[in-house]
């Protein structure tokens, strides 16, 4: 399953952590990756993006890399807008073959 990391920060044990959008169809598609050992049981797992910000905003050190749940939700608007663009881009830079124009 490919991620795509909408943010990082240090969790409350010092250690590495990121907050990951995996663009399938499940409203379940956010993780949290490199939490704390308290909040180990909900590492990877599937979340809704409620869910994903409010572990995320227990388990960061610094209040500042706190998540809200618009800001998140239109940085992946975004992201899903430009992947959304890059594709139509490259349809029309595709040369049709010869035989599909007969």
């Amino acid at each position: 399953m490919s991620f795509v990391t909408i943010t990082t920060a240090q969790n409350s044990e010092s250690a590495d952590m990121r907050f990951v959008f995996s663009p399938t169809n499940s409203w379940q598609a956010f993780a949290v990756l490199g939490l704390p050992e308290r909040l180990g049981h909900l590492e990877g797992k599937g979340l809704s993006l409620a869910k994903a910000v409010e572990t995320w905003n227990l388990a960061v050190r610094s209040r500042k890399a706190a998540l809200q749940v618009a800001s998140v939700s239109a940085k992946i608007r975004a992201i899903i807008n430009a992947e959304r663009d890059a594709k139509k881009a490259a349809s029309k830079t595709q040369i049709i073959p010869a035989s599909m124009l007969s």
